[in-house]
């Protein structure tokens, strides 16, 4: 990955509702607007907003591909928005990172950690890291700064 320009912006693609804990994510968009501007995308599915998520992968010029451990149709997304975002972006290049939240609940976990490592390794090779929302935050300031920064 390579340091983007200040006016880049960073989309974070969540298929699953309200993925990123509202106290865990808005200060991570704060702290790296000064690197890039950031867009929370909740996709969670709903094809009613198909044409203004469009307008946010064209805007985004990195990508966090967020999914949850405990719901495996949620997983099941993640490779349909890579490709929409290749599509609309028209580059195989992109900043990405494959995100697995809610590690904190081991007890419910349905999509393995060897899922997760597959999955990006079949989307080109991606990093992948898992993270909690959860207080404290596991992982949820490296995963923007592997994709925004680094």
């Amino acid at each position: 990955m390579a340091n983007l320009p200040p006016t880049s912006q960073c989309v974070c693609v969540c298929t699953t509702p309200f993925l990123f804990r509202k106290r865990a994510i808005f200060p991570l968009l704060l702290k790296y607007t000064h690197y890039s501007p950031t867009a929370v995308l909740d996709t969670a599915g709903q094809d009613e907003y198909s044409a203004m998520r469009e307008q946010y992968l064209r805007q985004g010029d990195c990508f966090l591909l967020v999914y949850s451990v405990t719901d495996p149709s949620s997983f099941d997304h993640i490779s349909y928005f890579r490709n929409r975002i290749l599509e609309v972006k028209g580059s195989e290049g992109l900043p990405m990172i494959l995100v697995a939240n809610k590690v904190d609940l081991s007890q419910r976990r349905r999509v393995s950690e060897e899922q997760g490592l597959r999955l990006a390794h079949d989307l080109g090779g991606m990093p992948y890291i898992e993270t909690s929302a959860k207080d404290p935050p596991q992982n949820i300031d490296e995963s923007f700064r592997e994709v925004c920064c680094s």
